[in-house]
């Protein structure tokens, strides 16, 4: 199964951005306990 190269890299940034997303939203969490 051949995956286009920018089909992969999509794939990609959006498993950084949603990571990156949860990341922000976690910190946001313990930075509202503090």
């Amino acid at each position: 199964q051949f995956v286009p190269l920018e089909k992969r890299e999509i794939v990609a940034l959006i498993s950084y951005l949603q990571r990156l997303g949860t990341d922000i939203k976690t910190t946001e969490i313990k930075t509202a306990s503090n």
